[in-house]
């Protein structure tokens, strides 16, 4: 099987909010450029090309300040004039996207889908960040504002703890906080939600925050 890329750019003209909306892929990578565009990279590791797999295009928003990124996996596509489908519960095994969104020209940035794998990476924001899905892991390390994760998923959470707000929002779920900070205050704001310390030393006068909420959900703190 060969790799194949597919690399896509849009001009964005001034600063807005963007939404990134997906239905099913591996991994999602967003990170910031100094280049005013927004510039999407799809890996594929199937045998299918990139551009008969995946369909990928920006629209303006229901606000004049709002880009909409769409990231959409395909049912099939044409070989030799005849329709072959694409088993796209198995595609999304192989999907693996980047996002590289201009710094100067991003106010709040919202992420909607379904995944395996979530990084965030080098990212500042006047505003915040939103995830709404399904996810299993994410990675956010070396940035800066507020976070927030919205998933009802068991989900495996790793940060460095250099951001000011982390907020976990879920329902009835299991999941793994593992942290590499000891400057942490964590603290729990959901209904019936439980934080499992760990022996880990908390600390009610730090400026970096990060809150537990939503409902009957456990939270277990991994330091090291």
């Amino acid at each position: 099987v060969l790799e194949n890329i597919s690399r896509t750019e849009f001009d964005v003209f001034k600063k807005n909010d963007i939404d990134i909306n997906f239905d099913n892929i591996n991994k999602l990578e967003v990170m910031l450029t100094d280049n005013e565009k927004i510039c999407i990279e799809i890996r594929c590791d199937l045998d299918i090309p990139c551009y008969k797999l995946i369909k990928t295009r920006v629209e303006n928003g229901k606000k004049d300040d709002l880009s909409v990124v769409n990231i959409s996996t395909c049912s099939y596509y044409k070989e030799n004039n005849e329709k072959v489908m694409i088993n796209r519960k198995e595609a999304r095994n192989h999907i693996f996207v980047k996002v590289l969104l201009p710094i100067n020209l991003l106010d709040k940035l919202e992420i909607n889908g379904n995944l395996e794998n979530l990084i965030i990476t080098n990212f500042t924001l006047e505003k915040h960040i939103e995830f709404s899905g399904k996810v299993s892991k994410v990675n956010v390390s070396n940035s800066l504002g507020h976070f927030e994760l919205d998933t009802n998923s068991d989900c495996d959470i790793y940060y460095d703890g250099k951001m000011e707000q982390f907020d976990i929002n879920q329902y009835k779920a299991i999941s793994n906080l593992y942290i590499t900070s000891n400057d942490l205050y964590i603290y729990n704001k959901g209904k019936k939600c439980n934080i499992i310390y760990n022996d880990y030393s908390n600390n009610s006068s730090s400026l970096n925050k990060v809150e537990l909420n939503g409902y009957k959900s456990e939270l277990t703190i991994n330091y090291k």
